[in-house]
């Protein structure tokens, strides 16, 4: 099998579909990742490494999630009231 490499920082077609179940399904594990995508165990590995995708990483998100979120929020209601204030003042 001819490896397909892409220099230009993008990912192939597979990666695509690598990365794209990951993100819809993010609990499904490598190998049945591979099966979706038709590839090995060690190439959804690779790819979810080169694209910044780990397990642990991931379930630090799942597990705080709630908090991230918050945290975005308040940060928008933050902005939203900066800008209610500029208004104000103009």
């Amino acid at each position: 099998m001819k490896k397909v490499s892409n220099d230009n920082g993008r990912p192939t077609l597979k990666q695509g579909v690598i990365l794209k179940t990951k993100q819809e399904h993010p609990e499904l594990t490598a190998r049945e990742i591979a099966k979706i995508a038709d590839t090995t165990h060690p190439h959804v590995i690779r790819t979810l490494r080169k694209y910044g995708i780990d397990r642990d990483s991931l379930q630090v998100f799942k597990n705080h999630r709630a908090d991230i979120f918050a945290g975005v929020q308040a940060s928008g209601i933050e902005t939203y009231f900066k800008l209610s204030e500029a208004d104000k003042k103009s």
